[in-house]
């Protein structure tokens, strides 16, 4: 069961290994999930951003929507893969009980 978040408060959090400073998203529901995002000093200068999604691995995948719905949006999903981590920017074209269709960029 997917959880379903909008309006929620951020949080500092500096990631451990690499120092990098986030706006952070925790969610404790569903084995907890959060999500952070690090931007560029000058954000007018460029439209990079750092996502960072942490999920539990036996949910089978953690995913966040960057425009609100799922549908028509850019979705940052991860998952296991054995013991690799694959992530993947994707936009759902519809959701249906049984088939997602999608587009898709992904590291393999």
């Amino acid at each position: 069961m997917a959880a379903t978040v909008s309006g929620q408060a951020t949080t500092a959090y500096t990631d451990p290994v690499t120092g990098i400073q986030f706006q952070r998203v925790d969610i404790q529901s569903n084995g907890g999930f959060h999500f952070a995002l690090a931007f560029p000093e000058n954000p007018a200068s460029n439209s990079e951003f750092i996502g960072q999604i942490k999920g539990p691995v036996n949910t089978g995948y953690s995913a966040v929507s960057l425009g609100g719905g799922m549908v028509g949006n850019l979705l940052l999903i991860s998952w296991a893969q054995g013991s690799t981590i694959r992530h993947s920017f994707r936009i759902a074209e519809y959701v249906a009980t049984t088939l997602l269709s999608i587009s898709s960029s992904t590291n393999g």
